[in-house]
């Protein structure tokens, strides 16, 4: 039986929605200092983040899985990185169901995402300029 790591779906899910940002913008008066302000703190946050979910899988600790997977959602939700989250809820629910397997394979593809997530926040805020 060969595990599927990562869904065709995937590739569908636009790594950021920028209406996410702009209604995100809207909702704070227009202040573009503060969008680039959550816009680095999630890039400065990031590879902590990974750290955590990597570090719980390794050690099966799904309390630990499950807090630093929605820790993820969240943030990338609230920036519309929809590919992220997309893989983060896999993460998630294959830690819920208690597939450690699974989870541990979807690693490289978080990692992965994350990493084209950080390019296209940064090319949809120099397009904003």
């Amino acid at each position: 039986m060969t595990t599927v790591c990562a869904s065709s779906e995937l590739n569908a899910r636009v790594a950021v929605d920028a209406r996410c940002l702009e209604r995100l913008c809207a909702d704070l008066g227009g202040d573009m200092a503060a969008i680039r302000g959550f816009v680095s703190t999630f890039m400065k946050l990031w590879p902590g983040r990974l750290a955590r979910v990597t570090s719980a899988a390794e050690r099966a600790d799904f309390d630990d899985l499950l807090d630093s997977t929605l820790s993820i959602r969240s943030a990338s939700r609230m920036l519309g990185a929809m590919r992220l989250d997309y893989v983060a809820e896999d993460v998630e629910r294959s830690g819920r169901a208690g597939d450690i397997s699974h989870v541990r394979c979807l690693i490289p593809s978080l990692a992965t995402t994350g990493e084209q997530t950080l390019d296209a926040l940064t090319g949809v805020l120099d397009a904003r300029g």
